[in-house]
């Protein structure tokens, strides 16, 4: 049995960063992810208020930022349209388009050089609390099963939580509080700013929103998230398409990468911790 004094499940980027601290303060620190690449796939359309690497102590880095975020263009269902930009009011939320892949992947090289230890491929099977309050994971890394027994446990694998359910904690999202979010990556777009995020409401995303996300020159993240109860007998896939096929800005784009995931729109989870866990 490996024995660590903190084991982060989820190499995202509140694992990664969790660990980073984790390791930073001294403590013996485990970080695992059950995917072979961290960062991919991604399910996210990449934007990031400045404000976030203030909490995460980072300096923003070209290497993972693709677009700078100025303003923000929203389209109402009777098609009225307000554009927000920080040339005209203080956007204290204005951001970045991230590179997920590489930005995910740079917080866990960071974690790593603090001295995180990082299994990556390895899969959280089960877990069992000690009678010393510390916590047990089964883990499967290759065909191999193996235990790892930690004094504190994060759970920082997602919304679909298996860490948050087997350790009994209410903070599993129920369907009917997830949105369908579906995504292209696109080519050959033609927005009208850059630095302007665009958000559709309406028949377009029922319960949701058409997102247009630039990431510079002629790249733009095109997605959407639906309330599946609300949308009818079309998937998500289907209204994609038809915004894609109906938005300016996309008449001769190409996609390039389809994303798919879920989005809690619930509110926030009833228990985020108990003792020696948290997500």
């Amino acid at each position: 049995m490996i024995k660590t004094d903190v084991l982060v499940i989820g190499a995202g980027p509140a694992g990664s960063t969790a660990a980073r601290f984790a390791a930073k303060g001294g403590a013996k620190v485990i970080l695992m992810d059950k995917k072979s690449e961290i960062g991919s796939p991604k399910r996210c359309a990449e934007g990031v208020s400045k404000r976030t690497f203030d909490i995460l102590e980072l300096e923003a880095d070209p290497h993972w930022i693709t677009q700078e975020i100025e303003g923000v263009r929203l389209i109402a269902p009777d098609g009225t349209d307000v554009m927000i930009t920080s040339d005209v009011v203080e956007l204290p939320e204005a951001g970045y388009i991230l590179e997920r892949k590489v930005f995910d992947k740079h917080l866990a090289m960071e974690a790593g050089r603090e001295g995180a230890e990082i299994k990556i491929k390895t899969q959280a099977k089960g877990l069992k609390k000690e009678e010393d309050g510390s916590y047990t994971v089964t883990c499967e890394c290759m065909g191999e099963v193996y235990d790892i027994n930690a004094k504190i446990l994060i759970g920082a694998d997602g919304p679909e939580s298996h860490v948050a359910k087997w350790a009994g904690l209410k903070a599993i999202t129920k369907p009917k509080h997830m949105e369908s979010g579906i995504q292209f990556e696109m080519c050959n777009a033609k927005m009208e700013r850059n630095d302007v995020l665009e958000f559709y409401f309406g028949s377009v995303a029922p319960g949701g929103y058409f997102w247009l996300f630039p990431k510079g020159d002629d790249i733009v993240n095109a997605g959407l998230a639906i309330i599946p109860e609300m949308a009818g007998d079309k998937s998500a896939y289907e209204y994609l398409v038809d915004a894609v096929n109906n938005c300016y800005a996309l008449k001769d784009a190409q996609p390039v990468e389809l994303n798919v995931g879920g989005d809690p729109v619930g509110g926030l989870v009833k228990e985020m911790y108990n003792d020696n866990i948290m997500l």
